[in-house]
């Protein structure tokens, strides 16, 4: 019999460190997912704050500019 780890159905078991490469894998995926959705909510929130500011700014004279 060989010294290999199995899972009863023939598949060999994957070692601790293998378990833990896969995590990193996954959790770094995760991350990265999380990362572009929390990018991208940002930038929309900020570009509506800039519109609603450009039409208050609009609204109460203030695109005439210096010399108007």
């Amino acid at each position: 019999m060989s010294d290999e780890k199995t899972t009863g159905i023939g598949q060999k078991r994957l070692s601790d460190q293998e378990l833990e490469i896969i995590k990193k894998q996954l959790l770094d995926s995760i991350y990265a997912d999380i990362g572009k959705s929390v990018v991208k909510k940002v930038l929309w929130i900020g570009g509506a704050v800039l519109l609603a500011l450009y039409a208050w700014m609009n609204a109460h004279g203030f695109d005439r500019g210096p010399h108007a």
